[in-house]
């Protein structure tokens, strides 16, 4: 089960449109939610952006919370959390995530450009803007992001030129990723299209992770938690 029991379609509706009225959710979003909401209702299957309303009403299961399991993941792997800026490249509409690791981190940057602002923790700074280059984004301790769709070139890329940890739990989505030139250059005998767009993420980041030696090498993260996508990250030497 993903949701409480007793959730029912009705009572979910009545809270999005409340929560919609309160936080002036602009109107292009509300027919794409209103649908989701009760169409894509479902005990096995959650769109990434619907699970933030969930969280918010405090519907999921707490097995079904990706935020805390990712944030979990974070923590698992860096200890001293609470030393530490987080950069949440993507972090949504509701930045979920970013209130997960504002419990543990020292401050938590969250980027979005279509992000709310409201019942946020003092230690979450919400910057609201579309990425359009790794320029865009400010200097963090770790960058992370949890499916952040055509954002996940620039946190890899971001990673990079600043040498700085990530960790990214990676998306099915396929947008402008150029791999062209490392394919070309670095894997001419490599004549098979990859299968799928997150095996596409994942050998662009173990290509530019080279550009980086400080970075150490591209891994899949283990957590004692279980998260249903692929999550990778660096590990230094």
């Amino acid at each position: 089960m993903i949701l409480k029991e007793g959730t029912n379609k009705n009572k979910l509706k009545e809270y999005l449109n409340e929560y919609f009225e309160t936080y002036e959710i602009p109107n292009m979003f509300r027919s794409q939610y209103e649908f989701n909401y009760l169409n894509v209702f479902s005990d096995k299957v959650i769109d990434s952006q619907i699970a933030q309303f969930y969280k918010e009403f405090n519907l999921l299961e707490p097995h079904a919370d990706m935020y805390k399991a990712f944030t979990e993941i974070v923590k698992y792997n860096h200890p001293d959390l609470s030393k530490m800026t987080i950069l949440d490249v993507g972090g949504g509409i509701v930045p979920q995530l970013g209130r997960e690791l504002a419990k543990e981190a020292k401050h938590v940057m969250v980027i979005d450009r279509n992000m709310v602002f409201k019942n946020n923790p003092d230690n979450l700074e919400p910057i609201q803007r579309r990425i359009e280059s790794v320029s865009d984004l400010p200097t963090a301790d770790i960058v992370v992001g949890l499916l952040p769709c055509e954002a996940t070139q620039h946190i890899i890329d971001y990673s990079v030129a600043n040498k700085k940890d990530f960790i990214i739990a990676l998306c099915g989505c396929w947008h402008n990723l150029d791999l062209s030139h490392h394919i070309a250059e670095r894997m001419r005998v490599m004549k098979q299209p990859h299968d799928t767009t997150v095996d596409r993420y994942e050998q662009y980041a173990s290509l530019k992770i080279q550009e980086a030696p400080e970075l150490g090498s591209l891994i899949a993260y283990d957590s004692p938690y279980q998260f249903p996508q692929d999550v990778i990250g660096n590990k230094r030497r």
